[in-house]
């Protein structure tokens, strides 16, 4: 009888005809049984690294890991399970039933594990998750198996291993006051928010399909995907393919580039984006819905707003600087000193200056002779069902 793999229970049954389990055939056995009918919608049941060559003939040893849970299972006699097979819990990998016993036999001595097999199980990344029960950042803290629930001790972890990634599984992280995130990328998954406090460092930050809201400080910033979920302040850098549900203001001496974005406030309201002070430019590509603009209010403010469809409102508040509209997009210009040019609206792009009424009206008798072809037509056709009634 085959090794045997339960997804529901988690379990990995050892036949008593194999008491010599080779770890490298257990992985092997769970691979191929992984792709069979609907295997894959169990949780992963072993991961592994090592096995790099090292020098001629010889390879680093190859390490396993049962994850998500998983249990090898000895019922009832004695195995050897053959080399170097662990748990991401730091339990023991093996249960035994009815008198069984397992000799587990890992590396001869004992290796204290380097900074680099620590790095190696983090993936180049650290997750993070304010529900989670684990702080510190001694290893294996901050790993899937043990996500950190704090940006304190994520960042320090980075800091350890040189990491740029956090991975925030899980809940809001506030970037408050002295928090220095910068260079750092943060990625989102389901209900992941990040609120930015003044007074943080966001210097050449990242963030990736993530909530976003708060005082960016005007440090340049790389948003994509994200949802502007509350207002966001001092902004400047770019904001591509992003829900924007919030106002956005850009930092004085700053240019915001906001390419393929939409309004995702249904209905007659509208998000408004503001310059907040002086030398701000707006590139706004490809947008669609609707937006409320205002605050240009010196000469060196400058806008390009690029609508794929939508409503546009400009508010007394654009008192200078230059604005152009172009694009599907109906304008309510309340402005008040800024120069508009909306030559490249699509509604200004036609030319219908030398076209009357005369030239677009069709004859009634030509409309009526027409039908009558068409009518004479059908009633020939109709040999399996009468015409008699005209079109009119």
């Amino acid at each position: 009888m085959p090794i045997s793999f339960n997804g529901t229970t988690k379990r990995i049954s050892v036949p008593s005809s194999e008491p010599n389990v080779s770890v490298q055939q257990l992985y092997s056995e769970w691979k191929e049984w992984a792709v069979q009918g609907n295997n894959l919608q169990f949780a992963q049941a072993l991961r592994t690294f090592g096995g790099d060559p090292t020098i001629e003939g010889q390879t680093a040893p190859a390490y396993y890991f049962l994850t998500n849970g998983w249990r090898v299972v000895v019922d009832g006699f004695d195995a050897d399970v053959s080399y170097n097979l662990y748990t991401d819990e730091g339990e023991s990998p093996v249960i035994t039933l009815n008198g069984g016993t397992a000799r587990i036999n890992n590396s001869d001595v004992g290796i204290a594990e380097s900074a680099i097999d620590k790095a190696l199980e983090y993936g180049g990344y650290v997750v993070l998750d304010t529900s989670s029960s684990f702080t510190g950042t001694e290893h294996p803290v901050g790993t899937y198996a043990q996500p950190v629930n704090n940006i304190t001790d994520a960042l320090s972890i980075c800091n350890t291993y040189g990491f740029h990634t956090i991975l925030v599984q899980y809940g809001e992280v506030i970037l408050a006051s002295g928090v220095d995130a910068s260079g750092i990328t943060f990625k989102g998954r389901t209900e992941t928010k990040i609120t930015a406090q003044t007074g943080c460092n966001l210097t050449h930050t990242e963030f990736r399909g993530i909530e976003i809201e708060g005082d960016f400080g005007g440090y340049y910033v790389d948003v994509y995907r994200c949802e502007v979920e509350g207002d966001v302040t001092n902004f400047n850098g770019h904001m591509t393919d992003c829900a924007i549900g919030a106002d956005i203001g850009i930092a004085s001496n700053a240019t915001a580039t906001i390419n393929g974005c939409s309004s995702y406030i249904a209905g007659m309201d509208r998000p408004t984006i503001t310059a907040l002070g002086l030398g701000c430019s707006l590139n706004l590509r490809s947008y669609s819905g609707g937006l409320t603009v205002g605050g240009f209010s010196h000469s060196d403010c400058n806008a390009t707003l690029e609508f794929v469809a939508g409503k546009c409102e400009l508010l007394a508040s654009n008192t200078g600087g230059v604005i152009s509209v172009r694009g599907v997009v109906h304008l309510t210009d309340n402005s008040a000193g800024t120069t508009v040019d909306t030559q490249a609206m699509v509604g200004n792009l036609i030319d219908v200056s030398g076209i009357t009424v005369s030239d677009v009206t069709v004859d009634n008798t030509e409309v009526i002779s027409k039908l009558n072809i068409l009518n004479n037509g059908v009633k020939k056709a109709s040999k399996l069902i009468p015409h008699n009634q005209d079109l009119t």
